[in-house]
């Protein structure tokens, strides 16, 4: 009668094996959806801060320019992110603000304050005109053509 439970037993022994196989798995840095989730955040996290650097230099070499639009052209290999835009508008005396914009992703923002050391350049566009600081928690107001739940980067210069 004694054996009647040994394959309980063994079934019981394969199925921890297993369990902990699958801890040690998950024990991975960048395992399982948590961990891909951080490292997606951070490549997106790159691709805007490399996005907003071709945009400001865009800008930058063509002074004056107004634009709802403007070419950016990356460096050698990289991606522009899906839905990113490059823009500009007066902001009175001379001086333009410079807007590059891109879909957030979850965790996104918490990157880019990492990764730029608490920049005060970057936001997040709750409300469609309405956009917070990502290291003060400000509020500003930003053109209502940037839509809601994109991470932005706005700067000033002249012209």
């Amino acid at each position: 009668m004694g054996f009647a439970i040994l394959p309980l037993i063994v079934l019981l022994f394969f199925i921890g094996i297993e369990a902990q196989t699958g801890q040690l798995a998950l024990a991975v840095s960048g395992a399982g959806l948590g961990g891909r989730m951080s490292n997606m955040a951070a490549v997106d996290a790159q691709q805007a801060e490399v996005f907003d650097t071709a945009c400001e230099s865009a800008a930058l070499a063509s002074p004056g320019l107004i634009s709802a639009s403007i070419v950016v052209v990356p460096p050698p290999g990289v991606l522009i992110p899906a839905g990113a835009v490059c823009m500009t508008n007066s902001a009175g005396g001379g001086v333009r603000n410079v807007y590059s914009y891109t879909p957030a992703v979850p965790g996104e923002a918490g990157q880019l304050s990492a990764d730029t050391q608490q920049s005060a350049v970057w936001y997040q566009v709750k409300t469609q005109g309405q956009a917070v600081s990502v290291d003060t928690g400000l509020a500003s107001a930003v053109p209502a053509t940037i839509p809601a739940h994109s991470l932005l980067s706005w700067m000033q210069v002249n012209p």
